[in-house]
């Protein structure tokens, strides 16, 4: 009798894991990308920004790791607009439900962040910003709003690693036996960027988002949103908020893909700038497994990089 049983429950597992086994995949990607802009500051901040990331998908779950090699020349302190190992805020137009879309995060790391504005030494008046704390109007009322009191010099120029990040995503395709798609995230931020020369935000923050899609056999269009906990330091009081995007993409051909994106979220910082995006990127298929992204971005608030140039290379592995 428990010879039969352990034999049951021998099966019984068996058939459980196997299908697993079987359907796990690789991805590698990395590349680089080129940003500027001038955060509300007299002086523009440049990043050249070489993202790593890989990411392990098994059935309907996946679990992505990535970090930031970051260069950064000029007085903003921009690791907050480095999200997701160098990509966008946004989960990326279908990235889990096997759209056209490259399986990266869509957009070209142009998200931005409120920190960033202010946080120079130009003392720009645009920015309405010093080093102990800004003062910013909004319909004839003066609000305090703290900002980052580390002040980089204008001639600063940095190199290292910016902050991890690691995500874990459960896909849904074909709801209700259509087109349709549902990818739920969860994501934490790990300070592990220099944040005394303003590779890292000295913070472990959290984000919940979720996207849903229609995947068809041309392109598809998307919605998603989410949520995003943010953690204060000594310095620096943050508030918690939301973000958004919703986009598109269509397939040109059988190896190249074409889409766009509009991102908002809330500012990190009470009374500061919303940060607000458009993206667009073309993938193209080199061979079994390697795809090319070009992308763009333009930021359309002060909150964000002016433009954002990026190449990519992505490796994905057969299905094992």
């Amino acid at each position: 009798m428990k010879s039969a049983r352990i034999k049951a429950m021998t099966a019984v597992t068996g058939a459980l894991i196997a299908p697993v086994t079987f359907a796990a995949q690789f991805q590698f990607a990395t590349g680089a990308e080129y940003s500027r802009g001038s955060y509300g500051e007299l002086t523009s901040t440049e990043a050249v920004v070489v993202p790593l990331s890989i990411r392990l998908s098994v059935g309907h779950f996946s679990l992505r790791a990535s970090v930031p090699y970051m260069g950064v020349r000029g007085p903003a302190d921009i690791s907050p607009v480095i999200e997701d190992g160098g990509g966008s805020d946004s989960s990326g137009s279908g990235s889990s439900s096997g759209s056209g879309s490259s399986g990266t995060s869509g957009g070209s790391g142009s998200s931005g962040s409120s920190e960033s504005s202010g946080s120079g030494s130009s003392g720009s008046n645009t920015s309405g910003s010093t080093p102990g704390g800004s003062g910013s109007t909004s319909g004839g009322t003066t609000t305090t709003v703290t900002t980052v009191t580390t002040v980089f010099p204008a001639n600063r120029d940095v190199h290292g690693f910016g902050d991890a990040t690691i995500s874990a995503s459960w896909s849904l395709a074909d709801l209700w036996k259509t087109r349709l798609y549902l990818d739920v995230t969860g994501r934490v931020r790990i300070p592990t960027g220099d944040t005394a020369r303003g590779l890292g935000t000295g913070t472990t923050d959290y984000a919940a988002l979720a996207e849903l899609g229609w995947d068809g056999n041309k392109g598809g269009v998307f919605v998603s949103g989410g949520r995003r906990l943010l953690e204060s330091t000594a310095t620096v009081t943050r508030q918690d908020g939301w973000q958004a995007s919703a986009g598109y993409w269509r397939n040109i051909g059988r190896r190249s893909v074409f889409g766009m994106q509009g991102n908002w979220r809330t500012a990190a910082l009470a009374g500061g700038v919303d940060p607000r995006s458009i993206d667009a990127f073309l993938t193209r298929s080199l061979s079994t497994g390697w795809k090319l992204e070009v992308s763009g971005s333009a930021g359309l608030s002060k909150s964000t990089p002016d433009y954002v140039a990026g190449l990519r290379f992505i490796w994905k592995s057969k299905r094992r």
